[in-house]
């Protein structure tokens, strides 16, 4: 019975992407600084991988794989630098985002080199101005650990406000739901 359940979740949770990605466009490729930032693209799927591993404790499972696969031509922002991937940050559909409007930002993942030098925040402003563009989206959610000072400047000076502060058990962290509307 357990299975049965997971399988009609994961099937229900590809089928809100779905509807979701009808109303959302390709991403555009675009130079900014000295690095491109454009859609996923499968030659990418090794580096991004081995970005994820070193940073995220969660694993990179067969849903990301999935996602990537159908949607991340309109759902995840590469960063690219001298044609290897530096970053990414990729978004889905959850059923709650879908009804109002908002799509979901599952991850950004920088390469240890990059981090704390500005990149992922200019990689976060690139899809925010994406999305802000979209007439579907009303704005994008988001969680993130307490622990991780960067990210929850970023969200604040971007005005996200925190929804809900949980303990999540598999991180063993603190973490927060939090919220940006723009409509």
């Amino acid at each position: 019975m357990k299975k049965l359940i997971s399988i009609f979740s994961e099937l229900s949770f590809f089928f809100v992407n779905i509807i979701g990605n009808l109303f959302i466009p390709y991403i555009k490729e675009k130079q900014v600084r000295d690095v491109r930032i454009c859609p996923y693209n499968k030659k990418y799927l090794t580096d991004m991988i081995k970005i994820w591993n070193s940073f995220e404790e969660a694993h990179f499972g067969k849903i990301q794989k999935l996602l990537l696969m159908f949607f991340g031509k309109k759902t995840c922002f590469v960063m690219v630098k001298d044609e290897k991937p530096i970053g990414f940050i990729f978004f889905y559909f959850r059923f709650n985002d879908l009804i109002n409007h908002r799509i979901h930002s599952a991850s950004g993942v920088m390469n240890s080199i990059y981090r704390r030098s500005g990149y992922g925040a200019l990689l976060f402003i690139s899809a925010w101005d994406s999305f802000k563009k979209v007439r579907f989206i009303h704005g994008i959610s988001c969680r993130y650990t307490l622990d991780n000072i960067q990210s929850k400047r970023l969200h604040e000076k971007y005005g996200f406000k925190v929804k809900s502060e949980y303990f999540d058990p598999h991180l063993r962290k603190q973490r927060v739901y939090a919220i940006c509307s723009w409509k």
